[in-house]
């Protein structure tokens, strides 16, 4: 099963995302709850090499290491940052 087919059926991964959702939003983002999912996939990944780990960053954690990761997938969908 892959992790997308895994995130519709399980609620904690749901709660994940809408987290990942509601600290973009923080920040002037507002993604979709897919989105969310790919982008914490991808974090997950890239920082604690798993295919998911539970959210829990504070804001400025996410705002540190998060947007960073982010930055590149949001610009394609047109989202402008401030340098």
């Amino acid at each position: 099963m892959s992790l997308l087919n895994a995130f519709m059926n399980d609620e904690e991964m749901k709660k994940d995302c809408e987290e990942v959702k509601d600290l973009f939003k923080i920040y002037g983002y507002d993604i979709s709850i897919e989105e969310a999912y790919e982008l914490w996939s991808d974090y997950s990944q890239s920082i604690y090499f798993a295919s998911w780990m539970p959210v829990g960053l504070s804001n400025e954690e996410f705002k540190d290491e998060m947007l960073p990761i982010a930055k590149e997938l949001l610009e394609k969908k047109g989202y402008k940052f401030d340098e």
